[in-house]
């Protein structure tokens, strides 16, 4: 097969769909020994992904980031684009709805349709006809989680039997974790010894108010010496410090801001716990990323986060700032606990494989081609 993989509005490479981009490369150029691969690269990344690999053709696409109108409807209106290719991927957007290439879709939430209040209304107007109509395009339809597929065949009318749900995988680089490199980020990011951890965006469905008044109630009850840091970035940062202020927890929380991807094993392995209280996750890379660090892990009990950490981490109610306090209280003051989800985390982790993804996603592109043949 010849696979285009189409990245033309992919413009940075932070938050988890692109996490899923650079992971889909890797997979193809260490894993896929057969086929070739035409990479359709937004200018904006094309120097941050590594594509020096034989079977891959790199085309930069000079694309301006365009809020309601995705380059690549516009790039791949013409049939020259693809030739060639016999099959388009679009990872990271809905495919171009007016090509006649064979595509596959790979959707990672609908988060508005669950908080239309946090997206403009030409935002979900475009997302419920754009994408409805990709899905139904597709020759296959890639989804995170079975959570994403659940949402697929509610909002989108997708059949069962179309949307194909393969994980990602956990890839951080590994990072050696003695005394010495644990203490250097600590400095660097004037952490404490000990502290709960949120790695994330700032983001209104993150639920990082709950987060702040369950950290706040933990520390009243008890004598923990933990800070609550909080790693990430976003627009929704004032109503966060609002909250810390409100709960009087001004010293204790730390905003770290945007931390480099080869950071973040150390900043996972140097937290007691990891805290994602999200309202709604099409995945979670966090958690999953803590568990691969040997972190235990706190998670709301809602979308895709219970299928991502099994029975290794602790759910909780998003919307309970209490319960959420009695679980972070348990895991810190009970070592033999956090013991058993460290252990746990690990072995789980490895489930969320390199090998094990590109098997699906490869499986998934013979069968939209086996489709065709036929």
């Amino acid at each position: 097969m010849k696979i285009g993989i189409d990245l033309v509005n992919l413009h940075g490479l932070n938050g988890g769909v692109a996490r899923y981009a650079t992971q889909l490369i890797a997979s193809i150029a260490n894993i896929d020994q057969i086929n070739e691969c035409v990479l359709f690269i937004n200018s904006a990344i094309a120097d941050q992904i590594n594509a020096d690999h034989p079977k891959f053709q790199k085309i930069v696409v000079h694309s301006p980031r365009r809020k309601y109108l995705p380059s690549n409807q516009l790039y791949f209106l013409l049939r020259r684009k693809l030739r060639g290719i016999d099959l388009l991927h679009s990872p990271v957007s809905v495919s171009p709805l007016f090509c006649r290439t064979r595509t596959v879709l790979t959707v990672h939430d609908l988060a508005y349709e669950y908080f239309p209040d946090y997206y403009s209304k030409t935002a979900i107007l475009y997302w419920r006809f754009a994408l409805r109509r990709a899905c139904h395009k597709a020759s296959q339809v890639l989804a995170v989680s079975e959570s994403t597929k659940r949402d697929l065949v509610r909002f989108m009318q997708v059949p069962e039997d179309k949307v194909k749900v393969v994980y990602p995988c956990v890839n951080l680089a590994h990072t050696e974790s003695s005394p010495e490199t644990l203490a250097h980020m600590r400095n660097r990011y004037s952490l404490p010894e000990n502290y709960v951890l949120y790695v994330g965006a700032l983001h209104p469905r993150k639920n990082l108010g709950n987060l702040v008044k369950a950290f706040s109630i933990a520390r009243a009850n008890t004598r923990l010496p933990h800070k609550l840091v909080l790693a990430g970035s976003g627009w929704a940062i004032e109503p966060i410090l609002e909250e810390i202020a409100r709960c009087g927890v001004q010293d204790e929380v730390i905003l770290t801001g945007e931390i480099p991807e080869s950071d973040l094993p150390l900043i996972y392995k140097g937290a007691d716990l990891l805290v994602f209280p999200s309202h709604y996750e099409g995945f979670g890379y966090p958690p999953l990323e803590a568990m691969a660090c040997g972190t235990p892990v706190i998670v709301s009990n809602t979308s895709s986060l219970p299928e991502v950490v099994g029975n290794t981490g602790r759910l909780v109610d998003p919307a309970d700032p209490d319960d959420i306090a009695e679980k972070i209280i348990q895991v810190l003051q009970c070592p033999s606990l956090a013991e058993e989800m460290r252990s746990s985390a690990l072995e789980r982790s490895q489930q969320f494989s390199m090998n094990r993804m590109m098997n699906g996603i490869m499986a998934v592109y013979e069968d939209a081609l086996s489709d065709f043949r036929h």
